[in-house]
């Protein structure tokens, strides 16, 4: 009659280089420091979400229904500097706790050798000036033009730290 294992199979003897790398593996794990800092997103355009119908138990069939926001409109030149400021801001934002060591920056964002960070107005006014030589944002409906020709031609700068997708970070919402 079968029983289960009364202890963990052994593979290997003790002085196999497999067990020793495993060890190595585990108690000595390497990773570059940008692996411990949270990468974060933000949204802009969001009133709320409702959940009415969220199954807690099943979280992956229902994930809520995204309440808009009617009165955000990003073609403004407020609300574009508004947004290319928080960019600005959260680069800049000081941070003195212990866990905001950053590379001695004393900055609440990691400042690597690598650009850390992704602000898609910055890049499409950049993208503006170097494919169509206009050097402001432009505002109402051109706004919308541009930025969808944008969103669908332009390739992100390439970062191993940052993962771009202007198709899929830049809703347009009809």
């Amino acid at each position: 009659q079968l029983t289960p294992p009364r202890k963990p199979e052994v593979w290997f003897p003790e002085n196999h280089m497999w067990v020793k790398l495993d060890n190595f593996l585990v108690t000595n794990f390497y990773s570059p420091d940008y692996d411990q800092y949270t990468q974060m997103s933000f949204f802009w355009g969001i009133e709320g979400l409702d959940t009415t119908g969220f199954d807690i138990y099943d979280p992956d069939d229902f994930k809520g229904t995204v309440t808009f926001d009617s009165a955000f409109d990003l073609s403004t030149a407020d609300a574009q500097q508004a947004l290319l400021d928080t960019c600005e801001k959260l680069r800049t934002e000081p941070c003195n706790l212990e866990g905001c060591k950053s590379g001695g920056m004393g900055t609440l964002m990691l400042h690597a050798g690598n650009v850390t960070s992704a602000c898609f107005l910055e890049d499409f006014r950049a993208w503006l000036q170097a494919e169509r030589g206009i050097s402001e944002i432009p505002t109402g409906s051109r706004f919308l033009e541009e930025l969808t020709v944008f969103r669908d031609e332009a390739d992100p700068p390439p970062n191993e730290l940052v993962d771009v997708d202007y198709r899929r970070d830049i809703g347009i919402i009809d």
